[in-house]
């Protein structure tokens, strides 16, 4: 699902002395979020000759949907000392006209934070040197302050500290420089270098001209869109398009159908890959995808995100493979509705996936194996007992226990990682948690739950997954890949399952310690998943394509 940050978006505020770029900026940020407007910030930031720097934003935004449309005001004033250090910053949001004020400074030891709004006040402490990055929600204009903080500090991939004073929190950001690239603003190209922004919880890539000028800043993670207007700077060609497709792989589009136990039938869309100089008969593979509303090369609809399971499935097929990936159910060409797909009717689709390879010409059948992420590796696992369905198994990154189990450790995590207050009863009210609950509690294979349609049977058997029993059943080789900076299926639980299959003779479990989740050799942050230059890391390639031509 997509991350739905409120167009309070990210802001960052850091203490520096400029050097070669401008010494004051002003402007006006337009910001949409998936295309609609949202809000509109004017700004001026001004570095005076003694080292102070003055940052001053307003900002007019809408919160909410029709009737219970807001019409919100923000200002916000920052003052840095010449020493670089926090002398006090300030911000006043007013709804419908009523204030709520925030105001921070140091008092020698921590960061004293107070906010008023009319029904009461709060005040926290948080830990911090004077000079430390301020990161709050909502003013875009003070990732010009961001740039020249890592540029003029040295700390362009290095750990920048910084605070969010409205949730009473800390972190760290990384701000990675990634060169000469065109900045996009209305029908527009100008010249621009590209900046990617890791928050750890989210990715922003952040466009800035030769004077240290932000002019646009975009993060996908929650379809947020800031353009600075009336830019008037240099005008470019628009950049050629990237071809991320191995001209050593041939791609063909295709349909199978997968067949129920009852007869329906429901028509797939695939994307088939397989080297550009093929042999008569060659070795497949299927690649079933992690969950989530995903095309066939590895988008996922809601939020956007490049699972980058295109890039994986094109390198296998270079290396020798004949690869099908498929559009989701209601993705794309594909017929079906995701929202009521079961574990079995995943493993269905997988099934008729393999069927529809094994009845090609150009493919060896006695040599169609099965690999899958995350929730779809888990789904070749229940492949592995069928050895007249499948040649072997691969599972990336599957959950090591049940779904309910890693929902919850998930949630948990999460708060822990938020510095949020909670117990048992807060993460019982998750929604994932209440709809778990009800399909145990109930026969019926649908509810509505908080107004929402919830497919009980989806949830029931997520809550009756067993991935240890699944391999014990094998009579296919398994190979288990884990990635020790996975965000989303933790080592620890990882350890659990593979004690459990210690002996068993068809398993094999190799873990990547430096890839994430997407196999990419990442810092292991949420917010790198937003990362445009990632790539799947040869070392996984390597091992996947030598296991799959093991004996």
């Amino acid at each position: 699902m997509r991350v739905r940050i409120p167009i309070l978006a990210l802001i960052f505020v850091l203490a520096v002395a400029l050097s070669a770029w401008a010494e004051s900026i002003s402007g006006t940020y337009r910001v949409t979020e998936d295309g609609e407007d949202r809000s509109v910030e004017q700004f001026t930031i001004d570095w005076n000759k003694d080292g102070s720097v003055k940052a001053e934003g307003n900002t007019s935004h809408r919160e909410g949907e029709g009737p219970k449309q807001a019409q919100i005001t923000d200002v916000t004033e920052l003052r840095l000392d010449a020493a670089g250090a926090l002398r006090d910053y300030q911000r006043d949001v007013y709804v419908a006209g009523v204030p709520r004020k925030l105001f921070m400074k140091h008092d020698g030891a921590q960061f004293r934070v107070r906010i008023n709004t009319g029904q009461g006040r709060m005040e926290r402490k948080i830990g911090g040197l004077p000079d430390r990055l301020v990161l709050d929600r909502g003013v875009f204009h003070h990732f010009n302050l961001l740039l020249h903080k890592a540029k003029d500090d040295n700390r362009l991939g290095r750990t920048i500290p910084y605070l969010v004073p409205s949730e009473f929190r800390e972190g760290v950001a990384y701000v990675d420089d990634r060169g000469n690239h065109a900045a996009k603003l209305g029908d527009r190209w100008y010249r621009a270098r590209r900046y990617f922004v890791d928050l750890g919880d989210e990715g922003l890539s952040v466009w800035a001209d030769n004077e240290g000028r932000v002019i646009r800043v975009e993060s996908p993670m929650t379809g947020i869109l800031a353009e600075l207007k009336d830019y008037r700077g240099t005008v470019v060609d628009p950049p050629e398009p990237t071809n991320v497709i191995t001209r050593a792989v041939r791609l063909e589009k295709v349909t199978f159908d997968s067949v129920d136990p009852a007869g329906n039938v429901t028509k797939l869309s695939g994307l088939l890959r397989k080297p550009a100089a093929a042999a008569p008969k060659l070795p497949a593979l299927i690649f079933i995808s992690e969950t989530g509303a995903h095309d066939a090369r590895g988008i996922e609809q809601n939020s956007q995100l490049d699972t980058l399971s295109g890039q994986l499935c094109d390198a296998i097929a270079e290396a020798g493979f004949v690869v099908l990936s498929w559009d989701d159910r209601g993705v794309g060409g594909s017929q079906g509705e995701l929202i009521a797909a079961t574990l079995t009717t995943h493993e269905n689709d997988a099934k008729a996936a393999i069927k529809f390879l094994k009845a090609r010409q150009d493919v060896d059948a006695g040599a169609v194996s099965a690999m899958g992420l995350g929730e779809g590796g888990n789904v070749a696992l229940r492949l592995a007992d069928e050895p007249e369905v499948v040649h072997k198994v691969i599972a990336l990154a599957p959950s090591p226990v049940s779904f309910t189990r890693l929902a919850e450790d998930q949630i948990r995590r999460r708060l822990t990682e938020e510095e949020a207050t909670f117990d048992e009863g807060t993460i019982a009210r998750h929604p994932v948690m209440m709809a778990v609950e009800k399909a145990r509690e109930s026969k019926d294979d649908f509810a509505v739950i908080a107004g929402r349609p919830v497919y009980l049977n989806v949830y029931r058997e997520w809550d009756g997954l067993d991935p240890a029993a699944d391999v014990q059943r094998a009579k296919v080789p398994v190979l288990h890949l884990s990635f020790g900076k996975d965000r989303q299926v933790f080592p620890e639980l990882t350890k659990s399952m593979t004690e459990k299959l210690a002996g068993v003779r068809l398993y094999t479990h190799s873990e990547l310690p430096e890839l994430d989740h997407f196999l990419v050799a990442s810092r292991g942050t949420v917010g790198s998943y937003a990362d445009p230059d990632r790539r799947v890391a040869d070392e996984a390639v390597t091992t996947i394509v030598r296991w799959l031509l093991q004996k």
